[in-house]
């Protein structure tokens, strides 16, 4: 008796499921890399942009910014009422004060960035003068000249109206509003208003995170799970075991149905009323042990042209 032959996993289909894999992770990559960088990095920059906007605005309205002047309270519940009233869907009537769009320009650059409910927002980096506790400049040692710098993260707070500068040596001051004002000022002059984000930006890149990480894990595991079956074929007795278990000879056949034949499937039907589907896609030489059953099964009628390419989309 023979050794029994193996079937092994088609290398055309591999290499086309490895290209599908590369695609689809590759999106996943780029639409996490855009969803926790690039895309909050530009909506929190203009949400910066708009909250100097809303400064700006009250401060011609008001003798002096103040934080009380400047808090929202709750900003989710206020970008919802200034929705409303800018789309007359409140019954307030009338239209908005300059003060208002502000705000809701504002509210809404945080809301498309998931920071409306944030208790601080990140809104520039600044570089100051370092201060000691006593309130005075910090000096260098020798060898220096002038008070030291150091560079600032500062935090806005929406609910308080105040902005929170914090050192990485974990330090931090609070500023007024007017202190924010004047240096969101000078930051835009220099540097480029950012395109705002709509609301579908951020939903959309993780959906390309779940569609790209989700379709190549279910690849992986489909390429798996076909590589840990195999068909065997005994050259000397022509009989063909399946993934099953179940052994198949030419003179159990009883038709050899090739109707699904255009899509890389054959439908053994056995003489005992049982069928069996052969995957002719992903497993090679099964195609040519079928064909050799079958001429052995029926002499006269056998024949079909043997595959040669494999459907591009086939998975």
């Amino acid at each position: 008796m023979a050794t029994p032959l193996k079937t092994k996993l088609n290398r055309g289909w591999l290499v086309k499921m490895a290209i599908f894999f590369i695609v689809l992770v590759g999106f996943g990559v780029w639409g996490l890399i855009d969803a926790l960088y690039f895309y909050p990095a530009n909506g929190l920059a203009d949400a910066s942009f708009k909250l100097k906007n809303y400064l700006a605005v009250l401060s011609k309205s008001t003798a002096r910014l103040t934080a009380s002047g400047v808090k929202v309270a709750d900003p989710r519940a206020e970008l919802t009422l200034l929705t409303n009233k800018a789309t007359g869907r409140s019954g307030s009537g009338g239209p908005l004060s300059d003060a208002e769009t502000a705000r809701l320009e504002w509210l809404t650059a945080l809301s498309r960035v998931w920071k409306l409910d944030a208790a601080e927002v990140r809104i520039y980096e600044v570089e100051r003068v370092r201060i000691s506790p006593a309130g005075t400049p910090v000096f260098g040692g020798l060898g220096t000249t002038g008070p030291l710098k150091e560079r600032l993260n500062v935090y806005f707070q929406p609910r308080s109206g105040v902005a929170v500068a914090k050192a990485r040596d974990g330090t931090s001051s609070t500023d007024q509003p007017d202190v924010v004002l004047k240096e969101l000022d000078a930051y835009w002059k220099t540097a480029k208003a950012r395109k705002p984000l709509a609301a579908y930006d951020l939903p959309s890149q993780w959906l390309f995170v779940v569609g790209g990480f989700g379709g190549g894990a279910y690849l992986l595991v489909l390429v798996l799970r076909v590589a840990s079956r195999k068909y065997s074929y005994d050259p000397q007795t022509h009989e063909l075991t399946l993934r099953g278990g179940v052994t198949i000879s030419p003179d159990d056949v009883k038709e050899f149905d090739k109707r699904r034949w255009h899509k890389f499937f054959l439908i053994l039907r056995l003489r005992d009323g049982r069928s069996f589907k052969l995957d002719l896609l992903r497993y090679v030489p099964l195609e040519e042990w079928a064909l050799e059953m079958e001429r052995i099964a029926f002499p006269e009628s056998a024949g079909a042209p043997p595959h040669t390419d494999v459907p591009p989309a086939a998975v």
